[in-house]
This record gives C-alpha cells, sequence and structure tokens, in this order.
C-alpha cells in the first residue's frame, strides 16, 4: 500500500514502490469505497460471469483474492512481458520465427533500424547461452551473386545487436521459404516450440504434428511422453482453429495436392509414411520427409486406440454439420485415404503454410 491516502491511516509501507492506492470501484453509473479499498482486475475468471481480482481495504494487511461481475470498474495495473527464453538447442538450420515486438537493430551502438522482429523472421547458426542472452553466430547465407554475407546476432530482453553488413529481411525470408531453405518454424507467441516444416512440391508442411496444449486436446493415453513423440490429438472445432499465425489446418484439396504429388492415394501412404514405428514393419520410405506417425486416435468417450497400427490428421473440410474429412494410413498398407467421421473424434494436425 502507498503511505498515504487510506483512510483511518491505514497506509502502508510502500516497501517495493508499488504504491497501491485505495481508489475504490464502481458499478453501472455507482462508485464505491474510495479510500477504503483499492481493487485491480486480473486476467483469470471465475467461470463466465466473473473476472478475477485482488483486493486491498483500509483495515487490513492481507491482500484478497475474489471473483466480481465483468462489467465492474476496477483499477489496472499493467506487468512487462517475460522475455521470450530462446531454445539454446537450435543448430545449424534456417529459422522461421513468429514475433511482434518492436526492437531496434543496433550496430556499434547506432541505431539503424527500427521494426518489427518478424521482419527478421530466420537465421542460420550455432545457438547457445551467455548469461541471460542468446547469441547466434557462423552465420553464413549464400548471396545473389553467389558469394557468401555473414553476421552475428546477439538477443537480449528488448534489443537485438547486429554486426556484419547486411541483416535479412522479410523479403528475403519469403524467397528463402518459397526455394524450401526454411526447415524450421518457432511458435514463439504461444509455448515456443519449434517445429520442422518442408517444402513439397509447392505447399510448404510443417512435417511434425502439432503439438500446441488447447483446451479439449490430448496425449495419446494421457502419456505426456506420448505429446512429444506423435502431438496432441484434437477434436475436428479445435483443430480448425489450433495452428499458428502463418499455417492453417489443410482442406481436402490440400491434402489432396499432397497425396497426387506423392503418387496418388493408393501409394501416397508408403511415401509419406516415416520409417519406424509402424506395426509389422508397415513402414513408409520418408521419401519427402513428411514423417507420418502411427500415433492412433482417440473418441469423445475418453478411449484410445491404434497406435502403432494408424495414423489419422483432419481437414477443415465438412462432410455435414455434424462429420469433417480426415487423411489417414494404415501399417498394413501403402495408401493415404480420405474419409469422414464425427467431428468429436480426435486426431492429429498437420499445419500448411498460408
Amino acid at each position: 500500500k502507498s503511505k498515504t491516502g487510506w483512510n483511518e491511516d491505514g497506509n502502508g509501507t510502500d516497501e517495493y514502490g508499488f504504491s497501491a492506492l485505495p481508489s475504490g470501484g464502481g458499478y453501472d453509473n455507482d462508485f464505491y469505497n474510495v479510500g477504503n479499498n483499492g481493487y485491480w482486475w486480473s486476467i483469470a475468471e471465475y467461470g463466465e460471469a466473473k473476472g478475477i481480482y485482488l483486493g486491498i481495504n483500509y483495515g487490513s494487511e492481507n491482500m484478497s483474492r475474489e471473483g466480481q461481475d465483468k462489467p465492474s470498474l476496477l483499477s489496472v495495473r499493467c506487468v512487462k512481458d517475460v522475455a521470450v527464453t530462446y531454445p539454446s538447442e537450435l543448430v545449424g538450420n534456417w529459422i522461421s520465427f513468429d514475433r511482434e515486438q518492436e526492437i531496434d537493430i543496433l550496430s556499434d551502438g547506432d541505431i539503424i533500424a527500427h521494426h518489427p522482429f518478424s521482419e527478421i523472421s530466420g537465421w542460420y547458426g550455432k545457438w547457445g547461452v551467455v548469461g541471460k542472452r542468446i547469441v547466434a553466430t557462423s552465420i553464413i547465407v549464400e548471396g545473389d551473386d553467389g558469394g557468401e554475407l555473414s553476421w552475428r546476432y546477439i538477443i537480449s530482453d528488448d534489443v537485438l545487436e547486429l554486426s556484419g553488413s547486411k541483416h535479412v529481411k522479410k523479403e528475403k525470408m519469403e524467397e528463402f521459404e518459397k526455394r524450401g531453405l526454411m526447415t524450421h518454424f518457432v511458435d514463439w507467441r504461444r509455448e515456443t516450440k519449434r517445429y520442422k516444416m518442408k517444402k513439397i512440391g509447392n505447399q510448404v508442411w510443417m512435417t511434425e504434428n502439432l503439438n500446441y496444449g488447447a483446451e479439449g486436446s490430448l496425449c495419446y493415453g494421457n502419456n505426456p511422453d506420448n505429446c512429444e513423440k506423435y502431438g496432441r490429438l484434437y477434436d475436428w472445432k479445435t483443430a480448425k482453429e489450433v495452428c499458428p499465425e502463418g499455417f492453417h489446418l489443410p482442406s481436402v484439396a490440400e491434402w489432396t495436392t499432397l497425396v497426387n504429388y506423392a503418387g496418388g492415394s493408393k501409394a501416397a501412404g508408403k511415401k509419406l509414411k516415416s520409417k519406424t514405428d509402424w506395426r509389422d514393419n508397415g513402414n513408409g520410405t520418408d521419401e519427402y520427409g513428411f514423417s507420418a506417425l502411427p500415433g492412433g486416435s482417440s473418441c469423445c468417450y475418453g478411449s484410445f486406440n491404434s497406435i502403432n497400427d494408424f495414423g489419422g490428421w483432419w481437414s477443415t473440410t465438412e462432410n455435414d454439420a455434424n462429420f469433417a474429412y480426415y487423411r489417414s494410413m494404415h501399417y498394413e498398407n501403402e495408401s493415404a485415404s480420405s474419409s469422414f467421421i464425427d467431428k468429436a473424434h480426435l486426431f492429429y494436425v498437420r499445419c500448411v503454410k498460408d
């Protein structure tokens, strides 16, 4: 609490300079408890109708946590975004980053550019942690004239330092993507997970199943280790919304484009399946690096089935109000079949680049 302003000398010591004031609250043009109480919203909800707030009273040294109707008018304190923790295992690959934060680009201490991070959306090199900073070195790009361009990035909480003559613009990264040089995507905005991606034909696919912990998604057998290996299982409604920005759940037509590129529905399974994990050596050749795994599926009643036998992946395309199409592969044959099923069923998600 602040050192002044609270009724009946209920002030605080303001030991940390937080200076919480008794600003009261409001509801429907009625205002109350100024001088007596301070109320601050949190992002958390208490059911559909209420949000969680933190409160302080002049007569107490405690801070309470309560639910309050969402139309209520309470104070707001803002907290700085936590700096992204960059994984140190990113080694030797082109990485496509997804982050909005605006940062300064520095050269010998002078600001030479200021723009969203997305304009410098990828680089190549070895990564390591130095204190609280992440250092990327040995970054080499093939130049348009056949030469090499090299530079070094140091990323800290809010500044990216650049040494060297050039940096990669968004347009250049789009060119790299078209050439199939981008091999990974990092979903910084949500869970900072890294996904492999590859250009197959004229499409760019994530070459592993999505593993984003959306509400209602499951790990096969409720075993977290299966999420790490196979990704998460989603119902159709969730699957439609779960791909990170810049990617989307494929339609039947987009699945068909991939399958036709791989030889048609009767042969594509062999070329798209992973080289391991399929029952009775029903593995594929993984000719394009798509690495389809036999992660099984789950029904709407919490049962799990067909791990090592079967892999199923949602499409956006509906059959009717209750059924939607999915693509599947099986250990017993070389096909990549299309069918439809109840939308409450849980399958995996492969995202394709917009």
